[in-house]
């Protein structure tokens, strides 16, 4: 009786539906309703223009569309779901070799490997110390046989600072060595190097 009524009727909310043959009515009766809107060639109850394309695969080709190109409007390539995000190394900051202290005294020369009685270590300046000075001095200096310093001393190379360098001639002038054999007489002679370096 329902089947009947099928011509002429309309579906809630869809639209009207045009009449049917008996073939089509036929064909209706036995088809699945996603099939209903391509018989006789009518237009789809869908709004369709009657090519048998359905809303729901409609749907799902505009969806593959739309996030597959990567175009403006959609989903930016690397961006969307499942995308993996790139992990940034830290910045290491470089480590600064630790400064090694010079040695306070450094002898060449005949006088390397005499063995120092005396040794006297030359006052740093306050006045130095305040202007944050640190300097070298290089002097060449004699030892006689009996291990004293002569008098006669050669700034090699200065602190650029006179004072400085007479300090450290007179501490040199206070060092001892120890004598030489009975038998030898002779002088030596040797280069120091005093540095002056604020702790």
């Amino acid at each position: 009786k329902d089947k009947g009524k099928l011509e002429g009727s309309a579906l809630p909310g869809v639209g009207d539906v045009p009449k049917l043959g008996l073939r089509d009515k036929i064909i209706a009766r036995d088809a699945p309703v996603s099939q209903i809107g391509n018989v006789g060639g009518s237009q789809s109850r869908f709004g369709g223009s009657g090519s048998g394309e359905t809303a729901a695969a409609a749907g799902k080709k505009d969806t593959g569309r739309r996030f597959d190109e990567g175009k403006a409007g959609g989903i930016s390539p690397g961006l969307g779901a499942g995308s993996k995000a790139t992990s940034v190394a830290p910045i290491v900051a470089p480590i600064k070799p630790v400064k090694k202290k010079k040695e306070m005294f450094e002898i060449v020369g005949p006088l390397k490997d005499r063995t120092v009685e005396k040794r006297v270590v030359p006052e740093y300046p306050f006045w130095a110390q305040q202007q944050g000075i640190s300097a070298t001095v290089v002097l060449e200096f004699t030892v006689d046989r009996d291990g004293k310093v002569k008098e006669k001393m050669t700034v090699v190379r200065t602190s650029g600072y006179p004072k400085l360098d007479q300090v450290a001639i007179d501490a040199l002038m206070q060092w001892k060595w120890v004598p030489l054999e009975p038998d030898i007489y002779r002088d030596e002679v040797g280069q120091i190097t005093i540095n002056f370096q604020l702790e």
